[in-house]
């Protein structure tokens, strides 16, 4: 009894060395995965603003006003001068290879992302041993068939190999193989895993109220029919408890779920959604794209999904539109949007 007792002692404390190391593992590979993709988003985003901003100003002209008065023109120079030097910084600090935005706020709080952690390294193996236990019964009922095949045959005269002979022959020849096989190297979690439950947990945050996770990269540019789009929202959870919040995202990510703009290199180059598509959709005689006849069939004929072909836009949208009851959402959206605008350009 007591000799049972300080095996399962050293198994637990073995058992327990091992997690925590390659926890430690993941939360190493989880922070190096986030604070790559945040930072690459932001530079873009950096990159975006001074593209926008250098457009805007050669775009603009001095106004009259501005030029027959002296005193504003210079302090529309002085002006100008201010934010072509900002411009210049940041300009600077992207070649150098430093952000001014500050990212680092972003990123997910260590407590919430290492209950998340443990959390999945326990479901991933409690499936490991499942998965084990089940091809260990597979195995042990595919040898009891064999033995009762070989009874039978037996039975019937038929003469078999010495059971003992072959079962050893068996084994040897496993046992050579499984020298020839080499352990793979524990990596549990993928960068498409951390992906996915960052977003999940960023998009949970959100639903919380918890700043600045609303702004969160995960949480912009998500699907229409993305629960955090509707009425009641993807429902909150207990955000102080990391247990709990764990628990949640873990059940979340059992559902195909959407990363909004993380990891994504062209979101800047999308096109306007199929709403704004609709709207602004060609008309039957405008010439198409490759300078051939128009088509006969307007924006809305074709749909959503015709737009957005149009448009070049992404092929999950493309497809999502193609779902009957989703398309008559958009459509609805679509109609209710043109309407909102022509009340604001009508007028009071």
């Amino acid at each position: 009894m007591a000799r049972s007792v300080q095996m399962l002692q050293k198994a637990s404390r073995s058992f327990l060395v091992l997690k925590r190391k390659r926890c430690n593992q993941m939360e190493k590979d989880w922070n190096k995965i986030e604070d790559q993709h945040l930072s690459d988003y932001f530079r873009m985003c950096a990159k975006k603003l001074i593209q926008e901003h250098k457009e805007l100003t050669e775009g603009i002209s001095m106004t009259k006003e501005i030029k027959r008065s002296k005193a504003k023109s210079e302090a529309y120079k002085l002006k100008q001068e201010m934010k072509q030097e900002m411009i210049s910084m940041m300009e600077a600090s992207l070649a150098g290879g430093d952000i001014e935005i500050d990212w680092r706020s972003y990123r997910l709080p260590p407590t919430l992302k290492q209950a998340i952690i443990k959390r999945y390294y326990m479901v991933q193996l409690a499936k490991h041993v499942r998965c084990r236990s089940d091809f260990i019964d597979v195995v042990k009922s595919s040898i009891l068939a064999e033995k009762e095949i070989i009874q039978f045959l037996k039975s019937l005269g038929a003469e078999t190999l010495d059971s003992k002979d072959f079962y050893k022959n068996a084994l040897q020849n496993l046992e050579d193989a499984a020298l020839k096989v080499e352990k793979p190297s524990f990596k549990i979690i993928s960068e498409d895993t951390v992906m996915m439950l960052l977003a999940l947990a960023v998009q949970t945050l959100a639903d919380a109220r918890i700043e600045p996770f609303q702004d969160h990269p995960a949480n912009l540019d998500l699907p229409s029919n993305h629960p955090r789009n509707s009425e009641n929202g993807s429902g909150q959870c207990d955000v102080g408890d990391p247990v709990v919040f764990a628990n949640a995202v873990l059940k979340l990510s059992e559902k195909p779920c959407s990363t909004g703009r993380l990891g994504r290199t062209d979101w800047h180059e999308l096109r306007p959604s199929a709403e704004a598509a609709a709207v602004t959709a060609p008309s039957p005689t405008a010439p198409t794209p490759d300078g051939g006849p128009a088509a006969q069939k307007t924006g809305e004929d074709l749909g959503d999904a015709g737009a957005l072909l149009r448009q070049h836009a992404d092929i999950e949208e493309v497809l999502m539109r193609l779902t009957p009851r989703l398309r008559l959402i958009s459509e609805e959206q679509s109609r209710q949007q043109r309407q909102n605008k022509l009340r604001e350009a009508e007028g009071p």
